[in-house]
């Protein structure tokens, strides 16, 4: 059974998991240096994960869309956070929201819980932050 969580790797190791990711799985790669808002950060996950409404204005919209994705149609998600150490510098109350969020909510959610109140299946979601 694989573990859903969010993991420091050095640029190699991801590369190597990057490399060896299922053609089927969504990969959102971000560049911490360039994300200091939450306004910043949204804008590109909505995005890639082409979410089929704004979130600018909402965390918990945010964190429910996060948690559906069925549209996307994909087995497996992986977010890789370049540059982390300099990722929303200027707001770490932010960070620490996001972060809560994946913690909490959205790895438990694709690690078992989606089973229990969806029709879909767990899927492997992780998040690799790399500086």
């Amino acid at each position: 059974m694989f573990k859903n969580e969010i993991s420091k790797l050095s640029y190699y190791e991801v590369s190597q998991i990057l490399e060896a990711a299922p053609d089927d799985f969504l990969i959102v790669i971000l560049n911490g240096e360039s994300i200091q808002t939450w306004e910043q950060y949204i804008l590109l996950i909505e995005e890639k994960m082409r979410f089929p409404t704004s979130c600018i204005d909402s965390i918990d919209r945010y964190e429910d869309w996060i948690c559906d994705l069925d549209w996307l149609g994909k087995s497996g998600y992986i977010i890789v956070i370049y540059n982390f150490a300099k990722f929303m510098n200027d707001n770490p109350q932010i960070k620490e929201t996001i972060f809560s969020g994946f913690e909490e909510l959205i790895l438990p959610w694709w690690q078992h819980e989606v089973e229990e109140c969806s029709p879909r299946k767990i899927s492997p979601f992780n998040v690799y932050l790399v500086d």
